[in-house]
């Protein structure tokens, strides 16, 4: 049995494709049966959430008052920041994709690859520094592109 290529347009799509989804990942109108993904909480709230996004913002925040409408934020902010990060490396050269090569091949180059900390790979290619990568951590792990994010919004 021929077992199926990833496509550039397959890689693309589950690049872009988000499970658990802020009001940010959007683009045009808000789908809320999507946000936030398999969340429990969300299933008491759906019915009551605004459809406008200027609405939206401030009534997750005061339904999760400890951080977890921050997290969700911030998560989408770095899954958007590493794809394109990964783009621009391809562009320098500095990582190779490997497109168009069966399943099992992708798999096993995956399974015995070294496992590598993103960040400290961006220092050890010279794409960063140590000091760069200690500062963009701290934002992440402070939550700073969300609350810009939100702030935006308002």
């Amino acid at each position: 049995m021929l077992e199926p290529f990833i496509s550039r347009t397959e890689v693309r799509r589950f690049l872009a494709h988000g499970v658990n989804k802020s009001p940010f990942s959007f683009s045009g109108a808000v789908d809320k049966s999507q946000l936030f993904g398999e969340c429990g909480a969300m299933e008491k709230i759906l019915p009551v959430v605004p459809d406008k996004l200027s609405e939206l913002v401030p009534f997750l925040e005061k339904s999760f008052p400890n951080g977890e409408f921050l997290n969700a934020v911030q998560n989408d902010l770095i899954v958007e920041w590493t794809n394109k990060t990964i783009i621009e490396l391809m562009k320098k050269k500095m990582l190779k994709p490997l497109f168009n090569a069966l399943y099992s091949e992708i798999k096993a180059k995956i399974d015995a690859a070294e496992k590598v900390d993103f960040t400290q790979f961006l220092v050890e290619c010279g794409y960063w520094t140590e000091e760069q990568k200690d500062a963009m951590i701290e934002g992440f792990d402070g939550n700073e592109g969300a609350m810009e994010r939100i702030q935006i919004t308002k």
